[in-house]
């Protein structure tokens, strides 16, 4: 009975101990704490080769969070945040996490793929887009590399740290490496498709890339339009040509033309022919002549220019233009 009586009072003074130092509470109920009033950290692993033996793994609750680490020191390399999970249930890899993103690596991802869900039947306020391609052209891609530092302890005052623990901080290296990326400027996507930009609590401004992929979609569906329109025009074009041959190989010289200069090259001057039908006499018909930096040097316009006539000019001219109504005729000349 009195040997029962000691071992009672042996525990009971091991349970006080250990409630007092706060290092260990068995609880009554399914809960078995540590650390829960000051800072404790739980350890796993480890080996004989290396002093102090910290383990190569550890766990602990820091600034809310739980936190898993490698301790120092640690031949298998040591530092913090391997695995964070913050008080909002946001996780963090390399890093404590943002409030604004639900996961938060400091670091590269791979993955197999990713399926965000796109069923119709999850959304609302469906619109089309419209001025993609002008959208698309206003931005730009650049390369560059990542010049910053994460700084996950500024909120932390490590001096009331163990000295375990600054040391594996110290260990940490999440600054940018000398990768190049390629990509686009946060501030100027902002400008052209705010939908596709989102700021941390930070400030710091990140771009959503698969979001851009309709406005990809919709871009080259306006560029082929585009493409089928310049079609129809050139079929349209290739068609006066044929009817202008045809013409021509059957004498008729209604048509307007602008000719080849003669002599091309040419040494101190050179001379064109034209020739504007009547069909298409308008106002609007003039010739320009431009020298080879592109200045306009002469121009000649109004109805007397109907018939066959000619222009000669020296000094260089680089090339012709003649317009009648909104048809252009360019012929260049070489010196």
């Amino acid at each position: 009975m009195k040997f029962q009586n000691i071992i009672s009072t042996v525990l009971m003074l091991c349970t006080i101990t250990t409630i007092a130092n706060a290092q260990l509470k068995v609880r009554n109920d399914e809960f078995i704490q540590i650390g829960y009033e000051d800072y404790r950290t739980l350890t796993f692993g480890g080996q004989s080769t290396f002093s102090p033996n910290n383990g190569l793994y550890a766990v602990e609750a820091l600034e809310g969070g739980l936190n898993f680490w490698k301790p120092w020191p640690n031949p298998q390399g040591y530092g913090n945040f391997v695995l964070y999970i913050r008080p909002d249930r946001n996780v963090g890899i390399n890093t404590m996490d943002s409030s604004a993103y639900r996961l938060d690596v400091a670091g590269n991802i791979r993955a197999w793929s990713f399926i965000p869900p796109s069923d119709q039947r999850l959304k609302t306020n469906i619109t089309p887009l419209s001025s993609s391609l002008d959208k698309i052209l206003a931005l730009n891609g650049v390369r560059y590399n990542y010049n910053f530092k994460l700084d996950n302890y500024e909120n932390i005052d490590i001096t009331k740290l163990t000295e375990a623990k600054q040391k594996s901080i110290e260990g940490d290296n999440f600054e940018g490496d000398a990768t190049i990326h390629l990509g686009l400027l946060a501030q100027e996507v902002e400008k052209v498709v705010p939908e596709v930009v989102k700021a941390d609590e930070k400030g710091i401004l990140g771009v959503n890339y698969m979001a851009l992929i309709p406005l990809l979609i919709e871009s080259i569906k306006e560029q082929q339009e585009m493409i089928d329109d310049l079609e129809v025009e050139v079929l349209e074009l290739k068609a006066l040509l044929e009817e202008e041959r045809n013409s021509e190989t059957n004498g008729n010289t209604k048509k307007s033309k602008l000719s080849d200069s003669s002599p091309n090259p040419f040494s101190s001057s050179t001379t064109i022919a034209y020739n504007v039908s009547e069909i298409d006499a308008t106002s609007n018909i003039y010739v320009n002549v431009y020298n080879r930096e592109g200045s306009l040097v002469l121009t000649k316009r109004g109805s007397n220019m109907i018939g066959e006539q000619s222009i000669t000019r020296a000094n260089a001219p680089n090339y012709f233009v003649l317009r009648i109504n909104l048809i252009y005729y360019f012929v260049f000349t070489l010196n």
